[in-house]
């Protein structure tokens, strides 16, 4: 039997990570615990005491398996308290835990004692990793009629080449801009940048990376950061005025990482929800996974290919960003027009994604 706690931590204005899996067989979920019933538990500083309660209730065999959020495990992003908090709850109940997190706090990870979902994993176990924000754009209601809303103004000639609109400050972005302003190709497309928190100290920076961010950078927020915490703001929906107005969707992944690691937000699949070219600053192999999955990333455009070092995968952003400062507004547009059926197709593919569960697939 499988059970599932419908609790969604820090859910948001989005789905909650247990309405995208697609199960093999019966679960039970459980009834009455919705989000404020369990915040109210969740408020002691041991968590698993309540986890406790409702395994004991349920009163769990070892044949079972038992889906639930991280947060019942470690309620503070400490790896060492995760691990002890989960073993110490399997040797007692000898189920088989599956837990859920729509961060990046630790990497996918699948053992005899449990299976932990995250946004970050290894391409050599990507396949059965149930990254959430990968299947979520299809469930949001925005999204039923979507295409058919954004097809009149597909073939509009557009004032801006690129969008490029990123949140929190971190160095790969704050390199990435100061790119586009000493090229000047921010006058040629939509630039916005919410320095509410960075990601950084001061001493990681150069004098004139300093200088850059302090004189130049433009600061835009549209909501402030404690609103955003709260959901007050969709991250996930595109900002459609500037992407129907530009061809080229400029994305900044939260982690750059030169390694098999991936990190997924929903920042990736901005570009296939809002029909624009995708141009994505993320891991080694991050353009390789998305290809894989069927999606369509320019690759005769820009250079793709994965790099051996963060530095060297910041440079080939920045001279991909160089290629779209070299077309003409009329190159770009034919670009457009030429692949606007690959363009579609990335949304097609997007809105088909499922994640069907099967315990086979797990030791």
């Amino acid at each position: 039997m499988i059970h599932l706690i419908p609790h969604h931590i820090n859910k948001g204005s989005w789905p909650a990570w247990y309405k995208l899996i697609h199960f093999t067989e019966d679960v039970n979920i459980l009834q009455g615990y919705d989000d404020i019933n369990i915040e109210r538990n969740l408020q002691q500083e041991d968590n698993t005491i309540f986890l406790d309660e409702i395994l004991n209730n349920l009163n769990v065999k070892s044949s079972d398996s038992v889906f639930v959020d991280k947060r019942y495990f470690s309620n503070h992003g400490n790896l060492h308290e995760f691990i002890t908090n989960v073993n110490k709850h399997w040797e007692k109940y000898r189920c088989k835990f599956f837990i859920v997190d729509d961060d990046n706090q630790y990497e996918h990870s699948d053992n005899e004692k449990f299976t932990y979902f995250s946004n970050r994993f290894s391409v050599l176990n990507c396949r059965n990793n149930f990254n959430y924000f990968r299947y979520r754009t299809p469930t949001h209601t925005w999204t039923n009629n979507l295409s058919e809303l954004l097809n009149p103004f597909l073939s509009n000639i557009r004032q801006k080449k690129f969008n490029f609109i990123v949140g929190v400050d971190k160095i790969e972005r704050l390199t990435s801009l100061k790119h586009i302003y000493n090229t000047e190709l921010y006058k040629d497309g939509y630039v916005g940048y919410s320095g509410f928190n960075r990601a950084y100290s001061d001493d990681e920076l150069s004098d004139k990376l300093i200088e850059f961010r302090n004189n130049t950078l433009p600061i835009v927020l549209d909501v402030p950061f404690e609103r955003s915490l709260d959901g007050a703001v969709n991250v996930e929906f595109p900002p459609f005025p500037l992407c129907l107005n530009s061809y080229v969707s400029c994305i900044c992944e939260t982690m750059v990482m030169d390694d098999t690691e991936i990190h997924l937000s929903e920042k990736s699949w901005n570009p296939f929800i809002s029909h624009n070219i995708p141009l994505i600053l993320g891991s080694k192999y991050l353009n390789n996974y998305l290809k894989e999955l069927g999606f369509w990333m320019a690759g005769d455009l820009f250079d793709i290919t994965p790099k051996d070092s963060r530095t060297e995968i910041l440079n080939q952003f920045n001279s991909n960003l160089d290629i779209i400062n070299k077309m003409s507004y009329s190159d770009l547009n034919n670009y457009f027009v030429k692949n606007i059926h690959n363009i579609t197709r990335n949304f097609d593919i997007l809105m088909k994604q499922k994640f069907i569960f099967d315990r086979n697939n797990y030791k």
